[in-house]
Formats: C-alpha cells, sequence, structure tokens
C-alpha cells in the first residue's frame, strides 16, 4: 500500500495506491488541467511503470537435484511483460528449507533476441550436477549474463559459456 499524490503534471490527485493496477485507475482518473493535460497520464505512468515491485510471471522450466544430498537446481523462466525480455534464473536450495530460502546463482537473457530460446522464452541452457556438490551452468554465448555465483548452500558452481547452437535442456 503507498499513498500517492500527483500534483506536477497541472492536476492533483491524492489516494492509497496498493498495487500496479490501482496506479493505472489513479492516473486516468486525475483531473487534468493547463497545457499538460494530455501528457498527465503518460508522465505518471512513466515514472511507475518500471517498478521492481511490478507482478512477474515465473514458470519453472526444470529441477536438477544433487546425487546423495537435499541440494537442487531449478530453471525459471521469468515473464515481466511486454517492456521487457524473458530472464531465465539458476537457484540452488535445499529440500530441508522453504524454497523462498533457495539462492539465486545465474541470471540471464538472450540479448535481447540474439541468444537459442526455448519455447518458454528460457535461453539455451544446461543445469547439471557433475559430481556431490559440483554444479556446472552451461548456456548459449550470445546471452546476456547479469549475475553469476560461484557458491551457494555448499555448492561450488562453474558457469560456461557455450555455442549458440545448444538447445535448452535442464538435466
Amino acid at each position: 500500500m503507498k499513498a500517492v499524490t500527483v500534483n506536477n503534471v497541472g492536476a492533483t490527485h491524492s489516494g492509497i495506491v496498493t498495487n500496479v493496477h490501482d496506479l493505472a485507475v489513479v492516473a486516468f482518473t486525475v483531473k487534468r488541467q493547463g497545457p499538460m493535460r494530455r501528457f498527465a497520464p503518460a508522465c505518471f505512468l512513466m515514472t511507475i511503470g518500471c517498478s521492481p515491485n511490478a507482478d512477474c510471471a515465473t514458470d519453472v522450466v526444470g529441477v536438477a537435484r544433487d546425487i546423495g544430498s537435499d541440494r537442487y537446481a531449478v530453471t525459471e523462466v521469468r515473464n515481466c511483460g511486454a517492456t521487457t525480455d524473458f530472464t531465465t534464473v539458476v537457484r540452488v536450495g535445499r529440500a530441508s528449507e522453504p524454497q523462498s530460502d533457495a539462492v539465486e546463482v545465474f541470471v540471464a537473457d538472450s540479448g535481447p533476441g540474439q541468444a537459442t530460446t526455448s519455447e518458454h522464452g528460457a535461453i539455451a541452457t544446461t543445469v547439471t550436477w557433475i559430481a556431490r556438490s559440483s554444479l556446472t551452468i552451461a548456456h548459449d554465448s550470445q546471452a546476456r549474463v547479469f549475475k553469476r555465483v560461484t557458491a551457494a548452500k555448499g555448492a561450488t558452481i562453474s558457469v560456461q559459456s557455450t555455442g549458440p547452437e545448444q538447445p535448452a535442456s535442464v538435466e
């Protein structure tokens, strides 16, 4: 819940906003006056459009389990809407802990449109436990990588860049 006052675009509106959808309603119910009246909704929406609290859809596309351990690596695709690329995220967690405690160890997108993607929008990624406590993440070399972590939850993590022809898969 967030209190919002808009008064710098030739109009004033005060109210409580509980989510992104309410922000859109507020933007279009603002009483516009003066020369900026045509631009008031656009100016207001531009200030909130890239909010980190925006709703994103997350789909699990694969899970790899560490043999002899309760560790797992889950590969997800995050879709935050039409203005962003799909993001591929690999998280490492333990079955004995809540899923919310899993650590993001790899985050990348297609660059945009440069890397090979699956029907889910995930970049070509292979996630494999090559030995106990040793995870390898291989990804399309044309992907734009935002995060790569070398250790999490007691596992060592190796991230490798491969050719663009690699298929998207999770083992």
